[in-house]
């Protein structure tokens, strides 16, 4: 049975299509990237990506040649990991480590590429295990 979260968000974008479920596809991209990743997302992801919502927000997933996750993962990994700081805007977040120029992309103990929003990532932290998952959101500003 699914938790009331993810049925809540079943029911905001109506029944998902489930057009490719993949668990050898999560396996491979867990494994890759060394951590294994919150259910929900797997199950939300597998329900309706890929798919733009509402223009800007992009899920990808990792079974697909479009908008594949794994190729988004490291590629906005490694643009990340070598963005000026000065030029992110972090949003506030209550959870994010204060030690913002140590945070490192694509790694377990890092940020990883959960959904793209315009010109910025929603990133998925696991940081301290006994908190949970965190969704800090980087923004690159415009010149």
């Amino acid at each position: 049975m699914k938790n009331n979260t993810l049925m809540r968000f079943f029911t905001m974008l109506g029944p998902p299509a489930w057009r490719y479920a993949g668990p050898e596809a999560w396996a491979a991209l867990e494994e890759e990237m060394g951590v294994a990743l919150p259910a929900d997302y797997e199950c939300i992801i597998d329900g309706y990506g890929p798919v733009e919502l509402n223009g800007p927000l992009s899920l990808g997933h990792p079974t697909t040649g479009r908008s594949n996750l794994a190729e988004q993962t490291r590629s906005t990994a490694q643009a990340w990991s070598g963005a000026p700081w000065e030029d992110v805007e972090l949003e506030s977040n209550q959870r994010l480590s204060p030690e913002i120029l140590n945070i490192r992309f694509g790694t377990p103990d890092g940020l990883i590429h959960a959904v793209s929003e315009n010109r910025s990532v929603v990133w998925a932290g696991q940081g301290d295990v006994s908190r949970g998952w965190w969704l800090p959101r980087l923004a690159r500003q415009s010149r």
